[in-house]
């Protein structure tokens, strides 16, 4: 008896150090062409079968000489289309790397504090309501190209 209360008690202890009933799907999508190279990544945050946090990341890299040359105007398309802000809870950083001409711009939002007209700016409204389960968002990414663990 002492046995099965101690592997109780381990069994509740590392389910409320996993998240407690959270669930973390990852995916990525990797597009290429002689231009440039764009990885998105997306990380989508349940508990209890609703979206409670998104992170999207899009890291692009200019390949070709063309692209190269006209790096500084991507930057200032890219930085004056994403304003970086941490407001309403929705976080937005861009980190540009002239060197190896590489941007990231990367979208964080609490769907528990952001507004909807914060979310809708990044085309995230509906998800505080409901944007569908762990495996429905699985099967639409993938049905998108992306590939999800």
């Amino acid at each position: 008896m002492k046995g099965l209360k101690l592997l109780t008690i381990v069994a509740v202890g590392l389910f409320c150090l996993t998240g407690c009933g959270e669930k973390t799907l990852e995916c990525t999508l990797t597009e290429e062409d002689e231009d440039m190279k764009m990885v998105q990544t997306m990380s989508l945050t349940f508990k209890d079968d609703q979206v409670t946090n998104v992170k999207m990341s899009i890291d692009t890299t200019v390949k070709s000489e063309n692209a190269q040359e006209n790096w500084s105007d991507f930057v200032d398309m890219m930085e004056s289309q994403y304003e970086e802000t941490d407001a309403d809870g929705v976080k937005v950083t861009t980190e540009e790397d002239a060197d190896n001409y590489s941007f990231n711009l990367t979208v964080e939002a609490d769907v528990t504090k952001a507004s909807e007209e914060a979310l809708a700016e990044y085309d995230l409204d509906g998800l505080a309501d409901n944007a569908g389960t762990y495996e429905e968002n699985k099967e639409e990414a993938e049905a998108n190209g992306f590939v999800c663990k």
